[in-house]
């Protein structure tokens, strides 16, 4: 009957309007928004010629994702910048994904009860408000409900495999990258549903040999990708964080994902790379690791569901646990996004495989779920309530984390007009927990400029500059200042950079051509 068909489905979409519906009523948060939506004139104008165009050639926001743009410039063609209509996209799109994972487990397994254990889990679990509640991560819940699309193709592909149907799988998977190439290990983890639950008795190397076609497009997209953040500088040299330092994050942080998925709480928006990592902790997180996945390996053959759901998790998370560090967070919740389903899918079904003995009843094992899912989605509630605005959402972050400077920034320059004292405070700690930190000086010194402390503004936008000449609108700043106080010669050097970075700025050329004749 269509009624207990569609139960599951109605179910996940109350439990997510419960933990979701309060992003109608939230702000955008300046962290990376504006980049995608508010500060965009290509994006806030829909979708024109002009714009479709520039999203299949940009670098903006370091990625080349021209899915995730045409998707945000569409959601401007129908409702402007409002941004409670663009946060309840994002949880549109995290429903259409539970649902799908739901599906996709249903027609793999025909366990009704742990597929729907594990898209429940997925769809209310804390860690997963990042990805729904910020804008601008638009591309996580894109580029996962191609995904899903593809791994369902791909089920119908193993019931009888053709070229039309691989060329189906393709298709979407494709559209998938082209949303976030997080979605990269796709042809793997396919390779993982073979073993089970799709269980192909093919040889393993028809098996890959058949997925050359989603190798090739990952391998394209992985070379995209890398140029793209290469050439916007979001990728961190192994001087500012060494190989040594990365391995050991990323162990630890391989460790803390699980920690934060049993019991989710300090998450927030930015986590700040640690200058080092105690040998216990990532010798520790090392033999965790090691340890799980040798025994599910031994295990692979009486527990293949646990075994495929813990390489999931391993796997969906390597391109993004750190080893190229892309970026100066040491982890993110919206990475855990993925490698969830994996887990969620090991649990899951070995509860199920207990539960169907009935020792004890079922219903235990129901209600046992069902106690952690109501637990988490409370826990969720309060999480999303953090991202109502920027203010919010950084002061959590500034709660729950520890001499985190690029947080401690952002939370002064959202002070600087209505408490310009307790921004200039944000500002100094930002300085000081990171001294590499240029944009925590440039920020000092637009708030001493604020309160007409000219040289010591002077002395900010020099400090930046030193420590990033990159930094134009420092560059902008000190050379326009300079040149103000009578001081051409020594302001040509900064107008000069400042021009060459905004060369249609008329009032920095016109600055830039008296500095010249008076320097001569």
């Amino acid at each position: 009957m269509a009624g207990p068909r569609i139960l599951p489905y109605l179910a996940l979409a109350i439990a997510m309007l419960a933990v979701y519906a309060q992003v109608a009523t939230h702000e955008f948060i300046s962290f990376d928004t504006g980049t995608y939506i508010y500060e965009n004139e290509v994006v806030q104008r829909g979708l024109t010629l002009d714009g479709i165009g520039w999203a299949f050639t940009t670098h903006a926001a370091a990625n080349w994702h021209p899915l995730t743009w045409l998707s945000i410039m569409l959601d401007c063609e129908l409702f402007g910048t409002s941004p409670g209509a663009h946060h309840l996209m994002g949880v549109a799109f995290h429903l259409a994904n539970a649902c799908l994972l739901f599906a996709l487990l249903l027609r793999m397994t025909s366990a009704a009860w742990p597929a729907f254990v594990v898209a429940m889990a997925w769809a209310i679990h804390p860690q997963h408000v990042e990805c729904v509640a910020w804008a601008a991560q638009r591309k996580d819940v894109l580029s996962t409900m191609f995904m899903l699309m593809a791994c369902l193709a791909y089920s119908r592909y193993a019931s009888g495999p053709s070229t039309g149907r691989m060329a189906w799988v393709s298709g979407v998977y494709l559209l998938g990258l082209l949303a976030k190439p997080m979605v990269v290990t796709l042809p793997v983890l396919l390779l993982l549903l073979d073993v089970w639950p799709l269980r192909r008795k093919e040889s393993w190397r028809r098996l890959v040999v058949e997925k050359l076609p989603l190798f090739t497009l990952a391998v394209w997209i992985g070379i995209m990708t890398i140029l793209a953040q290469s050439g916007e500088g979001a990728v961190m040299s192994t001087e500012t964080y060494p190989l040594g330092l990365r391995i050991a994050n990323a162990l630890v942080a391989g460790v803390a994902y699980l920690g934060q998925t049993v019991w989710p709480f300090g998450l927030c928006l930015f986590y700040p790379y640690p200058e080092a990592v105690p040998f216990v902790e990532w010798a520790g997180a090392s033999a965790l690791l090691v340890g799980v996945t040798a025994w599910l390996w031994r295990a692979r053959r009486t527990i293949p569901h646990a075994f495929v759901g813990w390489m999931w998790y391993l796997i969906a998370l390597g391109p993004v646990i750190g080893i190229v560090q892309v970026g100066s967070q040491s982890m993110a919740d919206r990475y855990s996004y993925v490698p969830h389903i994996g887990i969620f899918i090991a649990v899951a079904y070995a509860i199920d495989a207990v539960r169907r003995r009935a020792d004890p009843p079922a219903r235990v094992w129901t209600v046992g779920a069902s106690v952690v899912l109501l637990f988490w989605a409370i826990v969720a509630c309060v999480q999303v309530g953090t991202w109502q605005d920027s203010e919010t959402a950084y002061r959590h972050a500034l709660s729950v984390t520890e001499r985190n400077a690029k947080i401690s920034f952002n939370l002064g320059v959202t002070l600087s007009e209505t408490n310009p004292e307790e921004a200039m405070f944000h500002g100094f700690n930002a300085v000081e927990w990171d001294p590499r930190f240029p944009r925590g000086r440039f920020m000092l010194g637009m708030m001493r400029l604020q309160r007409g402390d000219t040289n010591g503004a002077i002395e900010a936008f020099r400090e930046a500059v030193e420590s990033d000449p990159e930094d134009s609108e420092a560059q902008a700043q000190l050379g326009g200042m300079l040149f103000q106080q009578g001081r051409a010669k020594e302001a040509l050097p900064h107008l000069e950079a400042a021009v060459r970075a905004y060369p249609d700025a008329a009032q920095l050329r016109e600055m830039l051509e008296q500095a010249r004749r008076a320097s001569r």
